[in-house]
């Protein structure tokens, strides 16, 4: 994993705005093409507004279509608050999380926490036959379908793989990173897609990104700390600090 770390350690802190797409997957059109077969449902869509920190914060303000914040996820060192601001709409960590810009770390042990989240448990590294006819190296157990695969040539992150279990059935969780481009020279996804069992069921799309002189920091905490005193949150605080 050193080899990927090395190739991310420029990126420092950034903001995005992000617009996310729900697709149900288990719909069926005869007369799309193989790859369009998801019907998207609107009404489920959302905005997130984003703030990173390499390795030191991850804000994501998620919000529906008409501005109403739907959940607060702050992290910063050993203090992570979730919050649910609406009892209708419930969002996991998964659900929430940029998963390209959790690997953009400068510590091992960073990148190890981001393939936990993502179920990736081994560290084993090899290679791996893509379906798309490329060879790429594949992180994780040789014999696990939980793994992440980089690019040979770029080390750049392509794919996130993972199973779930549902209905007494085993489906494959497919997380492609898609249309990469180029900001301050370096790179991320402008789309990133979700599969079930080859099934589109969401699209990320990345809207805006740049790169703030300084992220307000104090600012993000005190909004954090508002919406857990005013709604259920969890909460898991670091007391060594």
């Amino acid at each position: 994993m050193h080899f990927v770390l090395q190739e991310n350690k420029k990126w420092d802190q950034a903001h995005l705005t992000v617009e996310v797409s729900i697709y149900d997957p288990f719909f069926k059109d005869l007369e799309s093409s193989p790859g369009s077969r998801s019907n998207k449902i609107s009404h489920l869509g959302y905005q997130q507004n984003i703030y990173w920190k390499a390795g030191e914060l991850l804000v994501v303000e998620t919000s529906n279509d008409l501005g109403e914040l739907l959940h607060f996820y702050y992290e910063s060192g050993g203090d992570v608050i979730s919050v649910a601001s609406q009892s209708k709409r419930i969002f996991s960590k998964m659900d929430i999380l940029p998963h390209y810009f959790r690997f953009i770390v400068n510590r091992k042990e960073e990148w190890e926490k981001a393939l936990q989240e993502v179920y990736v448990q081994g560290k084993e590294i090899s290679l791996h036959h893509h379906r798309d006819f490329n060879v790429l190296y594949k992180v994780g157990d040789s014999q696990s379908e939980h793994f992440a695969l980089i690019d040979s040539e770029s080390f750049l992150l392509k794919e996130l793989q993972h199973t779930i279990q549902g209905d007494g059935k085993k489906y494959l969780i497919r997380i492609v990173f898609q249309t990469m481009t180029e900001y301050k020279e370096l790179q991320y996804p402008k789309n990133t897609e979700y599969f079930l069992d080859d099934r589109l069921f969401k699209r990320v799309f990345i809207k805006s990104i740049d790169s703030p002189a300084k992220i307000p920091l104090d600012s993000l905490r005190q909004k954090a700390v508002k919406w857990s005193n005013a709604r259920s949150a969890t909460f898991q605080i670091d007391y060594t600090k």
